[in-house]
């Protein structure tokens, strides 16, 4: 038990990786937005936890309209995102009208009928995030499409490190200039 709270007390959340920061960086963006084109998949987003709100935010995306995209707190419970993080694996559901998946957050809120999700992970190994590419009709998602979007998770993985690393070089700026002064 101690160390499963030890595990919980490191693990990062958005904020503290600057993902969730005003526009996401053009390098996850580009992502996303390859995601789409690569599985011919006209919608894709990048859907990062929130743990400490219990909310589900669309960071970015491609294909899903504009005032949708800018949604800040579905609920965690009940998304097809939460449900591939506890898989914790490539998730591929081909009709989102069939049960359990009937009444999730994506296929009410976006009229999503498939959904392809991968993991995205952050510092420690933890999912942060879902990178999913999706379709408005039922679609049978093949295993190249499958290894398209684990392979995005995982650059859009490097990413989010690759930003958090910035962030903490900042804060030391920030940290170093306010000492000195």
């Amino acid at each position: 038990m101690g160390l499963e709270k030890e595990s919980r007390k490191r693990q990062f959340g958005p904020q503290d990786l600057g993902i969730l920061d005003g526009q996401p960086p053009k390098g996850i963006r580009k992502i996303v937005e390859l995601c789409s084109v690569a599985v011919r998949s006209p919608c894709s987003g990048l859907f990062v936890f929130n743990d400490y709100a219990g909310e589900l935010f669309l960071s970015t995306s491609e294909g899903i309209k504009y005032e949708t995209s800018n949604l800040i707190g579905l609920p965690l419970t009940g998304s097809i995102a939460s449900f591939v993080r506890s898989e914790n694996r490539l998730t591929r559901i081909n009709d989102l009208r069939e049960p359990p998946h009937d009444t999730s957050v994506e296929f009410l809120r976006f009229g999503i009928r498939a959904y392809l999700g991968a993991v995205v992970r952050g510092p420690l190994d933890e999912p942060i995030g879902i990178l999913a590419a999706m379709h408005k009709s039922a679609h049978y998602w093949t295993f190249r499409e499958a290894k398209i979007v684990e392979d995005m998770a995982y650059l859009l993985s490097q990413q989010v490190m690759l930003k958090a690393s910035f962030e903490t070089l900042r804060i030391i700026s920030d940290e170093r200039k306010s000492t000195t002064n």
